[in-house]
């Protein structure tokens, strides 16, 4: 078998510089390769010292090698590939995408809302970027049910500034509840009537109403109150009663009563429309 020249060695090595993983696989060769051919012709001219230096880096140098390409293939395998490996550059550019938006929401799901909050931006931030609405939705819901409304409230009001359109309507309520727990229920009232002027009456359901009603409670507005109650109390209301005693439990007792009162009302209709 005919010898490889350093013409098929260039060729060889133009082959490999095609991608990151060409690129680090020449760069292992070059450095083993010159490691061993420094030893194998000047090492005995070195004293043992420097022989066991050398003997510790050619021996370390593989198991080194394997670890760190073990690691970039786990947590980095989108960055090993270049464009001509695909078969059009669009291909190359969903990978990334896609690999860019899972690496986003594993960050977002590991924010401990009891921690940190700055990592908590940070990831709330990558989230937006690559329009993961819904999860970084989640995420400031998630500090909210924690009850730390401080944050909550900055988160949403990051959300609101950076979203247009639809996609900022549902945040309103959702900042509103903020400043419930922050005991701002005037301006939990404004933020509310403007969920309702833009969301509209079909995004203005059980929740929001009831929001509503438990300000004017905590503000001792009894008129207010009441028709606010009213609005909220439906049908299917008795089923939140748990959820509802959890939220607002200093108010669960009127709630319980006017669900009750709705029963009552329900059955008296019942039974003269039976007569």
């Amino acid at each position: 078998m005919e010898g490889k020249t350093p013409l098929d060695f260039g060729q060889t090595a133009r082959h490999l510089a095609r991608n990151p993983l060409g690129i680090i696989a020449l760069f292992i060769v070059l450095i083993y390769g010159t490691a061993g051919l420094v030893f194998g012709i000047s090492g005995a001219q070195f004293d043992a010292s420097q022989k066991w230096v050398l003997i510790l880096f050619l021996v370390l140098f593989p198991p080194m090698v394997f670890i760190g390409f073990v690691w970039l293939v786990a947590k980095h395998s989108h960055t090993l590939y270049a464009p001509s490996d695909f078969r059009n550059d669009e291909s190359f550019v969903e990978l990334n995408k896609k690999v860019s938006v899972i690496e986003v929401r594993q960050q977002a799901a590991a924010v401990d809302p009891r921690g940190d909050s700055d990592s908590a931006f940070t990831a709330l931030e990558a989230l937006v970027k690559v329009d993961q609405i819904e999860a970084a939705k989640s995420l400031a819901k998630a500090f909210l049910k924690v009850k730390r409304y401080e944050i909550s409230l900055k988160m949403f009001d990051l959300l609101i500034s950076e979203l247009s359109g639809e996609k900022r309507v549902s945040f309103l309520q959702y900042r509103a509840y903020s400043l419930i727990g922050l005991a701002r229920y005037e301006a939990a009232l404004q933020e509310l009537g403007r969920f309702r002027l833009i969301g509209g009456e079909k995004e203005y359901d059980f929740w929001p109403r009831l929001a509503v009603a438990y300000c004017y409670f905590k503000l001792e507005q009894n008129t207010e109150f009441e028709s606010a109650m009213r609005s909220a109390v439906t049908v299917q209301a008795s089923t939140q009663l748990e959820m509802v005693t959890d939220i607002y439990p200093d108010m669960a007792e009127e709630f319980t009563r006017y669900v009750r009162l709705l029963q009552k009302a329900l059955t008296s209709e019942e039974g003269r429309a039976s007569l």
